[in-house]
């Protein structure tokens, strides 16, 4: 490309990047490359549709940019003075249905995996399928970098206004479209550290990555497009509007009330109190003008922390996580890598393995006229009558498709109803895993409609059949506990396989009964130290074979065991020795923590696994033969 035919070139946003990045890894993934189709019926002209593409195309920047990375210390992107507009007219009105259902489904396939040189413009494309006379479908395929969800509604909505306005013969006066140029330009203004104290409390604590483990693989050996499906659901329209009204009564969005629920149903499946999960956040700061109505790549995806306790009512704790949404709007400009680098986790592992989108696109109330459900994938929109034969065209939104680096999306379409589509990785979840999850998400939602002054954790997430199920004919004869405590388990199971291994430490093992005899050695130790039944002992061990042999020692005593964390700051360990009033502690001798017992309180140092030349694997031996534990008085 020569100077002269550049408009202009700029770095990335931090978004931009890392899609960039994405999409180079795992160039045949179809990885942020997206679909949607519409039908259209009635009296189209054709002529005029590629004509109003050509002149949206021409006005924004957005699709005229390439990208440009090869021999650069950092990626640019290039806006070239002009781009051809593609714009692919398939005529398959004599195939039969069966062709053209082949046909269809191949051309989504191959549209997807042919995918884009993102060196060159432009990176969207149109194809028109002529199905009969009367009935098309106009497939738009883009790739992520140039444009979002809010962009491509935009740019639809200008598409028609252009083609009601070619066929009627009459001008559409339109200035210059604002510029992405002028949000990179803020963006590069703008210091991310100022965000850094927000986010570091935001994630202080979190431990390990929110992975998602759901059902059951469905095609472990897929790759590329078809390791991926779509699923779809439907959030019925009573429910919606009962959201709705509850969400105006309670100061809370429509968007806040669906992620709510997704935090409560993920936290349940998780069995935590808390979820963490992605959310697509628009991004358009409001002090940039005609942000609004600026075409490209501005959402960025975020995380979503939200603590679950299940004895919160919903209403209390759904306004709060509202207030909390809020607090962070104005960090939206921030990239996930830009967050991630903020938490405890260490670089290079994702936080979470969910997403959830919900779209809430612009729609221009003098373009499109009253819209109605179609179906639980179909919108109807009737242009308005100013042109002629537009006035006789109809719009119905069809399928969406989109890849994320996520196992799990889920997107939602805001309307009358609430669509749900689900993206979810074949190698990691099933069919019917995936139905069954937006089962559970829509009781959710109903459950919430029907009383959301519920505690969370009483909120119904399943059907009366699959409680039915669940409860009675999974449940099975009913059978007595044969004991009442951890101690007498382990005891009865030492009665019946006394020589199973109970206990592996590297090359080691316990078995049962040696398990027994060294807790019952531990209680005798405790005993002799004075502790009695209702006494309160500290244990602090690491997670070794010795840990659960004074635990088990503890109970088999009759008292109480306090876990004292190794790990945990002194200061908090020393609270916790003094609160619980213990009397003795298991330490390692030398051990920080040995040193915080109070004066007088006996102190036991736990024994080895293995005795010093003692076989691997030991004989049982009797209660009066197994190990003594060294007992001494801390300050002595």
């Amino acid at each position: 490309m020569e100077r002269r035919d550049i408009e202009s070139f700029y770095p990335l946003s931090p978004t931009q990047q890392g899609m960039l990045f994405h999409s180079l890894a795992a160039p045949d993934s179809g990885m942020y490359v997206g679909q949607v189709g519409f039908r259209l019926e009635g009296h189209l002209d054709v002529g005029a549709l590629r004509r109003a593409w050509g002149e949206v195309t021409a006005r924004h920047g957005a699709l005229r940019t390439s990208f440009r990375w090869r021999d650069l210390k950092e990626p640019i992107q290039v806006v070239s003075r002009r781009s051809r507009c593609d714009f692919f007219d398939l005529d398959w009105r004599r195939l039969d249905e069966r062709g053209k259902e082949r046909c269809r489904s191949e051309l989504l396939r191959g549209d997807l995996r042919r995918g884009f040189d993102l060196t060159q413009a432009p990176l969207v494309r149109m194809t028109l399928l002529r199905l009969s006379d009367g009935v098309a479908e106009l497939l738009w395929t883009r790739h992520h970098l140039v444009v979002d969800g809010w962009s491509v509604s935009l740019l639809f909505q200008e598409l028609l206004r252009r083609y009601q306005a070619l066929v009627a013969g009459k001008p559409l006066p339109l200035g210059p479209a604002p510029r992405y140029r002028d949000y990179i330009a803020w963006l590069r203004r703008q210091d991310p550290d100022n965000e850094a104290a927000t986010w570091q409390r935001e994630l202080a604590g979190l431990s390990e990555p929110a992975v998602f483990e759901y059902g059951t693989a469905e095609s472990a050996g897929a790759g590329g497009d078809e390791q991926w499906a779509d699923a779809a659901g439907e959030v019925p329209w009573s429910t919606t509007a009962g959201l709705s009204s509850l969400g105006r009564s309670q100061g809370v969005t429509l968007a806040t009330l669906v992620q709510g629920a997704w935090a409560i149903l993920l936290a349940r499946y998780l069995n935590r109190d808390e979820a963490l999960f992605g959310t697509v956040v628009a991004g358009r700061p409001a002090e940039i003008e005609d942000v609004q109505a600026m075409v490209g790549l501005f959402i960025n995806t975020q995380p979503l922390r939200a603590h679950v306790p299940a004895e919160r009512g919903f209403l209390d704790w759904v306004r709060d996580l509202q207030g909390h949404l809020s607090e962070l709007r104005h960090g939206e400009y921030l990239a996930l890598h830009q967050i991630q680098g903020w938490s405890p986790l260490p670089r290079g592992h994702a936080m979470f393995e969910t997403l959830l989108v919900y779209e809430n696109y612009p729609v221009d109330p003098l373009l499109l006229g009253p819209s109605r459900e179609v179906s639980r994938e179909q919108t109807t929109y009737e242009l308005g009558s100013q042109g002629l034969a537009a006035a006789d065209l109809r719009i119905l939104r069809g399928h969406a498709r989109e890849r994320t680096n996520y196992p799990l999306t889920l997107v939602f379409r805001q309307g009358q109803t609430l669509p749900i589509s689900a993206i979810y990785d074949r190698s990691r979840m099933s069919a019917a895993d995936v139905d069954r999850l937006l089962r559970h998400f829509v009781r959710l939602l109903e459950g919430i409609t029907e009383d959301p002054r519920r505690p969370l954790g009483e909120l119904p997430w399943m059907s009366a059949a699959e409680r039915h199920e669940l409860l009675v004919e999974w449940d099975g004869p009913r059978v007595a506990p044969a004991a009442s405590t951890v101690d007498e388990l382990v005891r009865r199971q030492a009665e019946r396989s006394p020589d199973a291994v109970a206990l592996v430490q590297a090359d080691q093992r316990l078995t049962y009964a040696q398990l027994v005899q060294r807790s019952e050695a531990f209680a005798a130790a405790l005993s002799a130290a004075g502790v009695g039944p209702g006494d309160r002992v500290g244990i602090g061990l690491d997670r070794t074979p010795a840990l659960l042999v004074a635990v088990l020692g503890v109970l088999h005593a009759g008292a109480a065991y306090v876990p004292l964390d190794p790990s945990y700051p002194d200061a908090r360990l020393a609270l916790m020795v003094e609160d619980a009033t213990l009397a003795a502690l298991v330490a390692e001798p030398g051990s920080e923590l040995e040193a915080l017992a109070p004066a007088g309180c006996p102190v036991l140092a736990p024994r080895p696994l293995v005795e010093e030349g003692e076989p691997r694997s030991m004989p049982a031996r009797s209660r009066s033969e197994a190990p003594a534990y060294v007992i001494y008085t801390s300050g002595s």
